[in-house]
């Protein structure tokens, strides 16, 4: 390893954004380096006490989710964890391998009222301190969170003795309205199976929905754009290399409508980590060719955020738009995404102005000028 020609302040950039820091401290501590005076040595101090409070926090994480799994099952509320705590758990040989922050559990739209009830009861709160005053104030603020808005998803904090308080989303929905992916709640439901997460067996989706479910958040919505989701990625690859599961993923996917947001998630594993993909991937793959991968490399290497970033935010639309299904409209695409985001959620920092409800374009500008204000200028 050619140590002279590491930025090593740009490397620890990248692998918080890309959330892959334990994995890379796992690497680095295994390479005989003799490390110069400076950075290095630090460097991989601080990987190493960011992966040991990871681990920490990870554990207690894993143990909440199953908690929170158990008392919403007893009270016959369907619940399935998404992301961190199940991925961790199937994909890696050590979870403690996979960096995540925060607990998420998606509940069905029509249980989410009283889960989300039971939550707050439990001792969680809102993330945001307005939100909370309007939630004590407002006999109906539930109903207008989660069945007038269109969000899909809050964020809620419980405190903890002697430790980081736990961040939690809340989904009721899969991904906001304006996108163009659907993954059918029933069949989660239908499909659903045991499974022991830490200490207890809890309710899961199977394995192609935790699948389908993954895809639409890291390929659909996210577009590829952190390492993080490509590893997962190639993990499923590894660890399930039978055609036949994959032939029920690409039917999923067709209906779903994720079928090239695979496939490019696919070019990228196997171009850039070498993973040799099942035949059938390999076929698709091949035909899809090296769109995007441009744009995705890009966002790599910026390593900001698409949510933070007026540039990523372009670099993420490109992506997005040009690895939809086939009938996928562009033009649809952008008036629901303006429709959507032309309604205030109680959710959002309040914008600098507000209209009328029937003034569409103007509140959706509203919403722009306060984005970039907040942004750029304050």
């Amino acid at each position: 390893m050619d140590i002279e020609s590491i930025d090593w302040i740009k490397l620890q950039k990248m692998a918080g954004y890309h959330s892959i820091r334990p994995t890379v401290y796992h690497v680095l501590k295994g390479q005989t380096i003799q490390y110069t005076a400076g950075a290095p040595d630090a460097f991989v101090k601080e990987l190493h006490r960011i992966a040991v409070s990871k681990t920490l926090l990870q554990q207690q994480m894993a143990l909440e989710t199953e908690r929170l799994l158990i008392l919403l099952e007893q009270q016959s509320i369907a619940v399935f964890p998404y992301k961190g705590a199940i991925l961790s758990k199937i994909l890696y040989a050590s979870s403690n391998l996979r960096e995540w922050s925060d607990l998420d559990l998606f509940v069905p739209r029509k249980f989410a009222k009283a889960a989300l009830k039971t939550l707050l009861d439990d001792g969680y709160q809102f993330a945001q301190e307005e939100t909370n005053h309007a939630y004590n104030s407002d006999t109906n603020f539930l109903d207008k969170l989660l069945f007038e808005n269109g969000w899909h998803e809050i964020g809620l904090s419980k405190s903890q003795e002697n430790s980081l308080p736990f961040q939690l989303d809340f989904h009721w929905q899969l991904c906001e309205d304006f996108y163009p992916y659907t993954i059918n709640e029933n069949d989660i439901i239908t499909g659903a199976q045991k499974f022991k997460l830490v200490d207890s067996e809890v309710i899961v989706p199977s394995i192609e929905h935790i699948f389908l479910m993954t895809l639409l958040h890291h390929g659909g919505r996210e577009s590829w754009m952190r390492l993080k989701y490509i590893c997962d990625l190639s993990l499923f690859i590894k660890l399930f290399p039978d055609n036949l599961f994959w032939e029920r993923i690409l039917s999923l996917c067709d209906t779903a409508k994720l079928k090239r947001s695979l496939l490019l998630g696919c070019f990228c594993v196997q171009k850039y980590l070498n993973v040799a993909l099942p035949a059938i991937l390999e076929s698709k793959v091949k035909s899809y060719g090296e769109r995007n991968t441009r744009n995705i490399l890009k966002s790599w290497e910026n390593s900001v955020s698409f949510w933070e970033s007026m540039s990523a935010q372009l670099i993420h639309k490109r992506i997005l738009l040009s690895h939809q299904d086939e009938k996928f409209s562009p033009f649809n695409y952008w008036i629901k995404y303006m429709e959507f985001y032309s309604t205030p959620n109680p959710m959002e920092q309040p914008r600098l102005r507000t209209f009328n409800k029937k003034y569409k374009i103007a509140n959706f500008f509203s919403k722009v000028v306060t984005y970039v204000w907040l942004k750029g200028f304050r």
